[in-house]
């Protein structure tokens, strides 16, 4: 196996940072840093990341958590601004080992999926899946259900294509318009460029569900396990079909 997927693999490193890290002098094969690209590992081989043992992949699991509106989904910010790991009320056990599926922005919330092994976090993002998640929008002002429809239908904005999605549960309350949004894309900011595009002001993004997980009963900065029968289950009913 190339070692940098061996790396992504073990680590919470993509396969590009895996790279970065070799590139870096950061990996280390049987004790001797490894410098170039081109080394294969097995499982015989020990593999250190900063000095730190890659062991075996473990278990696979994925847990769910509530990301609160005003901080970033990174692992670290240079601006010293909240991320999801300094806000949750509790840490994640082996948190530095977790990878989050996707992104919400900074002033976004809801529904966060994280894991500890890259090769669920790939197939959980990958859109060839179609995988449905499932958004909480409101809008500012009173809008014409003719206006937020409008949203079904495929759109452009800054240069990028967006395919048509669902829309559900229109309503009116205090002034301002609530939907759900369906996508099965979840490219960078969608939701709001496409409200952008209809010249929409969005008030609120909530993520409340990604295919069958949802969001409740968790309260802002919370976590909890997901089930592996739930979410196997659900991969092999898509993966299959």
């Amino acid at each position: 196996m190339r070692l940098a997927k061996y790396v992504a693999e073990r680590s919470s490193l993509s396969r590009r940072q895996a790279e970065e890290a070799i590139k870096c002098h950061r990996v280390s094969v049987n004790g001797v840093l490894v410098t170039h690209m081109t080394c294969f590992v097995s499982s015989q081989d020990r593999v250190d990341l900063d000095g730190v043992s890659l062991e075996s992949p473990e278990v696979p699991c994925l847990w769910k958590c509530y990301k609160p509106r005003g901080c970033l989904v990174t692992r670290t910010d240079p601006f010293n601004r909240p991320t999801i790991y300094t806000e949750l009320s509790k840490p994640l056990p082996l948190a530095q080992r977790f990878i989050y599926v996707g992104r919400l922005d900074f002033d976004s919330e809801g529904l966060l999926l994280m894991t500890n092994t890259s090769i669920l976090a790939h197939i959980l993002e990958n859109p060839k899946y179609g995988w449905k998640r499932y958004y909480r929008v409101e809008i500012q002002g009173v809008k014409a259900w003719s206006l937020c429809k409008a949203l079904k239908e495929p759109i452009s904005y800054n240069g990028i294509q967006y395919k048509g999605c669902q829309i559900q549960d229109y309503s009116v309350a205090l002034g301002a318009t609530w939907l759900t949004v369906i996508l099965t894309e979840g490219k960078k900011r969608e939701i709001r460029n496409r409200l952008k595009a209809l010249n929409l002001v969005v008030l609120q993004l909530i993520r409340i569900q990604f295919a069958t997980i949802k969001l409740e009963p968790l309260h802002p900065k919370e976590w909890k396990e997901v089930p592996k029968n739930h979410w196997e289950s659900f991969l092999k009913k898509n993966i299959s079909d």
